[in-house]
């Protein structure tokens, strides 16, 4: 069937990465946070269908999530669950609220909870780690040189003033430069481990 627990577990740590993720953000931008809100998250894999939840705000103090589940290990059937996550929000400086949900665990305000089981918690309860913890001193500035550049020429780049797209711009510089040393530096650590330079 394909749904949420289905598939074979893999032994590298879990991440924030790959772990199915519920994001507070996303709901206000789809307008989802209203009294009888009603929506459908799906998440892909490999351009896959990994699963999908429906979503349903009954008041402002929490939402219903349902979706199909099934436990791997035991191959046991595809059976309907439903979980609650609390809502709260706080004032903003200027004026209006911010919404954020609420772990069911430990109660921790966040903005994303993680697919752990039968339920979503936050990440802390999950033990996830975040990608870049995975990541080597190169691959951090790799990654953060990407994330730059995503934004100084990415397809969807937002409108910025000339400051923060020179800002932007001299700290991609950085990032390109701090990828090379760090390169140089992994290079420098597997030519001496094997010998090959004094």
């Amino acid at each position: 069937m394909g749904g949420i627990g289905s598939g074979r577990q893999s032994s590298l740590p879990k991440t924030t990465g790959n772990s199915k993720h519920i994001d507070i953000r996303f709901l206000r931008k789809q307008g989802l946070l209203v009294p009888d809100g009603r929506g459908t998250l799906s998440w892909t894999r490999n351009g896959q269908s990994a699963g999908n939840v429906n979503i349903r705000v009954e008041s402002e103090k929490h939402i219903i999530l349902s979706f199909y589940y099934r436990n791997r290990l035991e191959d046991e059937n595809w059976l309907k669950r439903e979980c609650m996550i609390p809502l709260s929000t706080t004032p903003c400086q200027f004026g209006g609220v911010r919404h954020w949900l609420n772990c069911p665990r430990c109660m921790r305000r966040c903005e994303v909870v993680y697919m752990q089981e039968t339920s979503f918690y936050c990440r802390q309860c999950c033990r996830l780690l975040y990608p870049t913890q995975l990541e080597d001193r190169h691959g951090r500035a790799c990654t953060k040189r990407n994330k730059l550049y995503e934004k100084l020429h990415g397809n969807c780049r937002p409108r910025m003033w000339k400051r923060t797209r020179d800002r932007l711009y001299f700290e991609y510089l950085y990032a390109e430069l701090d990828a090379i040393h760090a390169l140089s530096a992994t290079v420098d650590f597997y030519n001496r481990s094997l010998g090959w330079r004094k």
